[in-house]
């Protein structure tokens, strides 16, 4: 093991598998970018970088941290976005969802699919370093073969290559807070003036990628304190200097556009579900400027965790989350060889902390997504495992434990057939890995069962759906979609008929849905009803009881309906 110790130079051998892996990842996501329809929340981001990146960032709700924008909103420039000013109903709205669907609309299917590529290209940066880093970080700590398995492992998983071509902050802050950790594994290795600008220089990254990040603003002076204890000037200079540059580095990012906090403001962050202890550190910013949207995320990431979202789970609908939420996605939704060798690696690990030499190495192994996970299942917003992607790469570290004793061991025929298992299954599901589940939970065709959201259906199954309806002659279909991609872009007015779902009781044909006969397309995230309120739960009642005659993408259910459902009265007789 070389976890003390720098490893020796990559040889040419070992640049030209790493060159391959990557040009794998980079041509992989390529095709899934153009390929995959456009999820629920990428129009909105795509918007908001547009604006970002004109130094006009003032859309609702403001809750994105700007560096998916800066990475990701520079491409818009080269496009005439038809901006709807002249739409005072949906401009004077300030939000960012209809701004953006209108936007879309007057684009066209073309332009918009363009728009949207280019755009998610930008964003493979961040999956591509990650990959970069899990090299890097896994050869120093193993062994150079390790480090490109890992590399490759992480190409391989379904879920984290699903979500590397969306245009979302997920994989930003998958990255950037494996980088953070990496940096603070190499500062309390050798503290130095280098390494704690690098670690500074990290912190800034993590928390202009995601808001779930700021809890690194803790974690960071923690950190330097535990190792710099004994100089306690120098220790102090160190905290200080990272919170400098934080607070420069974050003015930068948010454009200058900055505020000085109120009372009231303070007040309504209470009220909203912002803890005290944060709320009285926050008084600092009723002197010091604070960038606008940096508060205003905040507090919509308080209200968020405070507004007990329903959460789907194994068939059932909890108000608030569940504590195991996170730990059964892993369960049903990672790969069963990558499973396996993390269930190894941690019993290596678990051999590690008992040697003082590997201590350290276990501890940042195993801290980060104890940490990101634990927090995460405390939390109430529980929409998908990829809310928990910036714990993916430690898996794929942990999991690198396991895979260097078996190759230590020269059980090469086991690591090789781990690893091709887990290339062979992405392949399988490949390009929606967003919709993988494992054979424990009967692949992605009973996904239903267990999960939704982002999970399964996030929107992003139009394409697939229009070919799927042309492919099996398919004149006119019932369209009740999830999402905000264009119905139109697909299907024409003839092909389809659009049917919204109950969002309010206008929309409602009634508390449950009696279908006529006919062809229907239905997300899947709407048949459960947990998104709905408890009057219409039961809206699509009538649909799963029936077996869908398709499941395009896996994420939107197509049926066939030959007569008309029943409906029961209170007394149970039709």
């Amino acid at each position: 093991m070389l976890g003390n110790r720098e490893a020796a130079k990559p040889s040419k051998q070992e640049r030209f598998a790493l060159f391959a892996i990557l040009a794998v990842l980079i041509c992989a996501l390529g095709f899934q970018a153009w390929r995959v329809g456009i999820t629920v929340d990428e129009p909105g981001h795509l918007i908001s970088s547009h604006f970002y990146w004109h130094g006009n960032d003032v859309l609702k709700p403001g809750d994105m941290p700007p560096l998916i924008k800066l990475a990701g909103g520079w491409p818009s420039l080269f496009f005439k976005l038809p901006i709807p000013y002249d739409y005072p109903d949906v401009w004077n709205s300030q939000q960012e969802a209809p701004i953006a669907a209108e936007t879309m609309v007057r684009l066209g299917r073309e332009q918009t699919r363009r728009l949207f590529f280019v755009s998610r290209m930008a964003l493979t940066v961040f999956p591509l370093m990650t990959a970069l880093l899990l090299w890097a970080w896994g050869r120093q700590l193993f062994s150079p073969l390790t480090g490109l398995l890992l590399a490759f492992v992480f190409v391989a998983e379904p879920t984290a290559m699903g979500h590397g071509s969306l245009f979302k902050n997920d994989h930003a802050a998958a990255f950037t807070f494996f980088f953070f950790w990496y940096r603070a594994w190499r500062f309390w290795r050798t503290p130095s003036n280098a390494a704690i600008g690098w670690l500074a220089a990290a912190l800034v990254l993590a928390c202009s990628a995601k808001m779930s990040l700021l809890i690194l603003v803790g974690i960071a002076p923690l950190l330097l304190a535990l190792r710099l204890w004994r100089t306690p000037l120098s220790c102090a200079a160190a905290i200080a200097g990272t919170f400098a540059l934080l607070y420069v580095g974050m003015l930068a990012l948010f454009q200058l556009d900055t505020r000085l906090l109120t009372t009231a403001d303070l007040g309504k962050a209470v009220y909203r579900g912002m803890p005290q202890v944060i709320a009285l550190a926050s008084n600092l910013f009723r002197v010091l400027p604070l960038p606008r949207l940096l508060w205003e995320g905040c507090t919509e990431l308080f209200f968020s965790n405070a507004a007990a979202s329903p959460v789907y789970l194994l068939g059932n609908l909890y108000t608030g989350g569940h504590p195991y939420y996170f730990l059964i996605a892993i369960a049903l939704k990672l790969q069963h060889g990558f499973q396996l060798l993390m269930l190894l690696g941690l019993v290596r690990l678990a051999l590690w902390i008992w040697r003082p030499e590997h201590r350290v190495n276990a501890f940042f192994l195993l801290l980060p997504p104890i940490i990101y996970v634990g927090l995460a299942s405390l939390s109430t917003f529980q929409l998908g495992l990829r809310l928990i992607l910036p714990a993916f790469p430690f898996g794929i570290l942990v999991a690198g434990a396991g895979l260097f004793w078996l190759v230590g061991s020269r059980r090469f025929v086991v690591a090789g057939a781990l690893v091709t298992w887990i290339a062979v299954t992405s392949i399988g599901v490949y390009p929606h890995g967003i919709t993988f589940f494992n054979m424990l939970a009967g692949g992605p065709g009973q996904g239903l069962l267990y999960l939704a959201d982002s999970n399964l259906d996030w929107g992003q199954a139009l394409p697939d759906t229009a070919a799927f309806c042309r492919q099996n002659g398919i004149k006119k279909i019932r369209l009740s979609y999830f999402g905000l991609d264009i119905p139109q872009h697909y299907f024409t007015d003839k092909e389809m008929e659009l049917i919204p779902p109950p969002w309010e009781a206008k929309y409602a044909r009634g508390e449950k849905w009696v279908p006529e006969p006919g062809y229907y397309a239905i997300s899947a995230s709407l048949i459960p009803g947990f998104l709905f309120q408890t009057k219409y739960k039961d809206y699509y009642e009538n649909f799963r009881k029936m077996e869908p005659i398709g499941r395009p993408g896996h994420a939107i259910y197509v049926y066939k309906v030959d007569a008309p459902a029943v409906v029961s009265t209170i007394d149970g007789e039709p």
